[in-house]
């Protein structure tokens, strides 16, 4: 979708992928960012409803739900999805929602002596 720009057989791999793979999340976050830069709003915004009915905690589908949310007018709506996500996942990873743990390049816990950008910092992976 984005490297071709060939928006009419993105939709069609998109419809294609949401027949064989319904509730996978990260194919309707994106159908819903493409269904957006197609124009079609409502459709937008109900993929990524069902983006974060399928995984709740997930930052992502969170972030998603209120930026097509903004995009449709549905402010009020768009206001709780960013409240959600900022209050309820703040520190979550986006693959699984749990907490990520950073750690310093050696392993050990992080310490905060050093300034930030003395640090090396990695995120667990999921």
């Amino acid at each position: 979708m984005t490297y071709d720009w060939d928006w009419r057989e993105a939709d069609a791999s998109y419809a294609r992928a949401l027949e064989l793979a319904p509730g996978n999340r990260p194919i309707v976050t994106a159908a819903s960012l493409l269904a957006d830069n197609l124009g079609r709003t409502e459709a937008a915004v109900a993929l990524a409803r069902r983006g974060v009915e399928l995984d709740p905690l997930n930052a992502v589908a969170q972030g998603n739900l209120g930026l097509r949310c903004l995009n449709a007018g549905l402010l009020e709506e768009a206001a709780a999805a960013s409240t959600v996500r900022s209050s309820s996942i703040r520190g979550a990873d986006s693959c699984t929602g749990r907490s990520a743990q950073c750690t310093s390049s050696k392993g050990g816990p992080r310490k905060r002596s050093a300034p930030f950008s003395a640090r090396k910092w990695r995120v667990s992976a999921c």
